[in-house]
């Protein structure tokens, strides 16, 4: 394979493939051939973007899955990279118009800063003058075919450096050539990127293609129908867990999240299954008395089950396990009874009406947790942001907790709606029985439920929902309009939180009353 080269980056040229503009990481497949028939490499690379015309690039090739750091800049229609073991001091790219030679350049110290330039002449030969305000000329000199010697003399100085062509594109980079400079060209073609790559030592050029760009897995997820960030990275190489991958619903804080999804990728002894099995083995031993269950095994994967608990507190654990060429991957689900979930009814309640959509996404996340696990490494996390404490100020964690307080509502409506008011009310928090007791609450809206009949509508008011502090407790309302085969009924489902209670919002009342 060919060894500390540079890789030709894509940036959004739209029309010609898959447009990746606004994607802050895109990864693209590689199929390169060395100079001269001297092999051919294929890998894939890594785009992070800086600025609109300027990128980092991390690309991997190979087996050994190398790795090599570069810079890349864009015109609109070109795109060119550069790199080297010592810093560069400019990376241009240059484009043969009608009108001249059009180029932008870099110093890739100051990455998210790049400008334009126009150079007199019609072809990359010979020494061209800079015009439009800018002073200095740049010589041209093809040393190999389509590799080129690059001389910049500028006000701060002169720059030498090393240029590849590609039809009328032109990459130069400049800095430390006997330690050794890389630049690519790339043009598009066919939904697909075509480039030219040479190094100051190389005697003939190299040719590279790429495709099947897509955006960079990992930085979230969906799971049973809500998304979850990314908030812990961790890569051990060489350890029994070498990747780990945790995420969290936004808004939820490492002490009081209910719900986490965990990716791991392990090197031990034995398969999917002989692990899954060791785990459930390991949970009888330590806790003898827990629920644990083997729920699928076959070529696919392992799926199981447990619930460890310790004093008042409760865990719900789903895992899937399955076989990749490096490793064995899991997909963890934890469900813990926090806030809404925080008494027994309805943290049952949340599983009955979840686990089969748990199952199944379960199942799909351990198709591509491989490729999570790759393209995340080395990702930047959400950070944890401290709760609101001012009046009036809503923060990231308690639009989280209200986020809840209105998953909640869905959940408790949905068991309204088919009958199923058991389950309603065991969402509820035991602060909404002081006056009632749950039967006689599910008696009442059985009995109403009866005379309504059934439910042709419902719709939530924004108008009439409210965020409010009374007495350092901080209540939420939300209120909506239901349209029954005998009625027209208003419904408001209340939550309430202390301000100095880390637990989350507990759901404390729920009224219907009909329209007049």
């Amino acid at each position: 394979m060919r060894t500390r080269s540079i890789l030709l980056l894509a940036l959004s040229l739209a029309g010609v493939c898959p447009s990746i503009q606004g994607l802050e990481q895109v990864r693209f497949n590689i199929e390169g051939e060395n100079p001269q028939g001297e092999g051919k490499y294929s890998g894939h690379v890594v785009i992070k973007e800086v600025s609109n015309n300027t990128a980092t690039v991390q690309w991997t090739l190979g087996k050994a899955k190398e790795i090599t750091d570069g810079v890349a800049i864009k015109t609109d229609s070109a795109v060119g990279a550069a790199y080297s073991g010592k810093p560069l001091a400019l990376v241009s790219i240059l484009e043969i118009k009608g009108d001249g030679i059009h180029g932008r350049w870099m110093k890739p110290a100051k990455l998210s800063e790049s400008t334009t330039f126009r150079l007199s002449g019609s072809d990359f030969t010979g020494k061209a003058t800079l015009s439009g305000g800018a002073k200095g000329t740049v010589t041209f000199t093809e040393e190999r075919p389509s590799i080129y010697k690059v001389v910049w003399e500028l006000e701060d100085g002169r720059h030498e450096g090393v240029g590849v062509r590609n039809g009328k594109v032109l990459v130069a980079a400049s800095g430390d050539t006997v330690a050794g400079i890389g630049v690519a060209a790339l043009v598009p073609k066919d939904e697909k990127f075509e480039g030219v790559w040479a190094t100051s030592r190389s005697n003939n050029a190299g040719t590279e293609t790429w495709t099947h760009a897509r955006p960079l897995l990992g930085k979230d997820i969906v799971f049973g129908d809500e998304q979850y960030l990314l908030r812990s990275n961790q890569s051990a190489p060489g350890k029994g867990t070498s990747q780990l991958r945790e995420y969290l619903r936004e808004g939820d804080s490492w002490k009081g999240y209910s719900k986490l999804v965990a990716l791991r990728l392990q090197h031990v002894d034995g398969n999917a299954e002989k692990v899954a099995r060791a785990v459930l083995e390991d949970v009888k031993k330590d806790f003898p008395d827990a629920f644990s269950k083997e729920i699928e095994s076959g070529p696919e994967g392992t799926t199981i089950a447990f619930v460890l608990s310790e004093g008042d507190q409760v865990e719900f654990n789903l895992w899937r396990y399955k076989d990749f060429p490096n490793g064995i991957a899991s997909v963890q689900f934890v469900l813990r009874n926090k806030p809404p979930f925080a008494d027994h009814q309805a943290f049952t309640a949340e599983q009955d009406q979840n686990l089969n959509k748990w199952l199944e996404d379960l199942k799909n996340l351990a198709k591509n947790a491989n490729a999570l696990l790759e393209d995340s490494g080395g990702m930047a996390v959400v950070e944890e942001k401290d709760n609101a404490t001012d009046e009036g100020v809503v923060s990231a964690t308690m639009k989280g907790d209200l986020d809840k307080c209105a998953e909640t509502a869905k959940q408790f409506i949905h068991f309204v709606q088919t009958q199923q008011i058991d389950k309603a009310a065991a969402l509820m928090s035991d602060a909404a029985f002081t006056t009632t007791s749950r039967q006689d609450f599910i008696r009442k809206i059985t009995e109403s439920n009866e005379a309504f009949g059934p439910i042709k509508s419902f719709k939530a008011d924004k108008s009439g929902t409210s965020f409010t502090i009374e007495d350092d407790v901080m209540i939420f309302v939300i209120e909506a309009d239901a349209e029954y085969e005998n009625a027209s009924v208003r419904e408001a489902l209340r939550f309430e939180r202390k301000k100095q209670d880390t637990g989350g919002f507990q759901f404390v009342g729920y009224g219907r009353r009909m329209k007049q």
